[in-house]
């Protein structure tokens, strides 16, 4: 999905900022996604203003009598680009924003109220709540499903489809969910069939990973222990971070089990994947290059376990988020 996948975002980008400059492209797509676009062209009307002028307001939308309602009644994902004017609107669908790579700004009913998602994680904004997504700057990949009630209703038995705050936000975006969402991708792109039937179930699956209760580790053995991950990458062992503090390897074993969860090689496995994501995202070095740097002897190891925690090769990786 490599290439095609980037020339798919580079669209985003140039349809969006071709838009934003012509008046007669504004209002056509103002009725396209607007439930209420009859009443802002009105409105604008009769205060002389044009249809361009509503995208670059920066004041609080009770200013205006109208707020944009989006509509859509197909699911979708698109990435949030670098030239989308900010403006406060509302849905009636519900939205998941995911931030792969970067941040996202958003503000919440007024510009003095501002929700910031940082990387690896993600909100549901629920219908009816007033927001403004800010542009996204270079290297930001966020990536945003508008998702129709009735299909995320049909997901009640994991997540709520009301909620009093209107938005619910995700701290950490597990392996598994970005799995779910790189299909997600990947079906969407490629339409092949049954690709929306494929879509809603990985949405299902999706959701049902964002929901699952993690538990709480020791902030200050995942501390300890991702200090001595960057300092040790290529050498990294139980024996060598318990002698750093002083303790016996089976006791380092069974402390860090009990405060985090996980075994010592589980987090370093994930660590050391972690690592080789962001070098494949931002360096040119080859897999096998990266594979040695961080820490496996065999490559094949590497493209091993990557393939099984996200479904594709580094290489497909590399090409999809470059």
């Amino acid at each position: 999905m490599g290439k095609e996948f980037e020339k798919i975002l580079r669209l985003h980008e140039k349809e969006d900022e071709k838009y934003i400059f012509c008046e007669e492209d504004i209002i056509t797509r103002m009725m396209n996604e607007f439930e209420n676009a009859q009443e802002i062209l009105e409105l604008l009307s009769s205060n002389s203003a044009h249809a361009v002028d509503f995208f670059t307001m920066s004041e609080f939308p009770s200013r205006w009598p109208v707020i944009p309602i989006r509509k859509s009644d197909k699911f979708y994902i698109k990435k949030h680009t670098s030239t989308q004017k900010p403006y406060f609107h509302s849905h009636n669908f519900y939205e998941l924003i995911y931030v792969h790579r970067g941040k996202c700004v958003q503000h919440i009913d007024s510009q003095d109220s501002e929700c910031i998602l940082k990387e690896k994680q993600a909100c549901i904004v629920y219908p009816e709540l007033v927001h403004s997504l800010m542009p996204s700057v270079k290297d930001d990949i966020i990536l945003k499903m508008v998702i129709p009630k009735e299909i995320f209703e049909s997901f009640s038995d994991i997540i709520p489809s009301q909620c009093t705050e209107k938005m619910r936000i995700f701290d950490s975006v597990t392996e598994q969910a970005e799995y779910f969402t790189a299909k997600i991708m990947e079906e969407s792109l490629y339409k092949r069939e049954f690709w929306y039937s494929a879509c809603k179930s990985y949405l299902g699956l999706l959701l049902t990973e964002l929901c699952r209760k993690k538990e709480i580790a020791d902030a200050e053995t995942l501390e300890l222990l991702e200090k001595y991950f960057s300092l040790n990458l290529k050498t990294a062992s139980l024996s060598d971070f318990a002698a750093s503090l002083g303790y016996s390897s089976g006791y380092a074993g069974r402390m860090i089990k009990e405060k985090t969860g996980n075994s010592f090689s589980e987090l370093l496995s994930r660590y050391r994947i972690e690592s080789a994501k962001k070098m494949l995202e931002t360096t040119s070095l080859s897999v096998e290059n990266i594979s040695l740097e961080v820490g496996y002897l065999n490559p094949s190891g590497f493209y091993k376990q990557f393939c099984s925690l996200y479904g594709m090769t580094p290489k497909e990786y590399r090409q999809m988020f470059r």
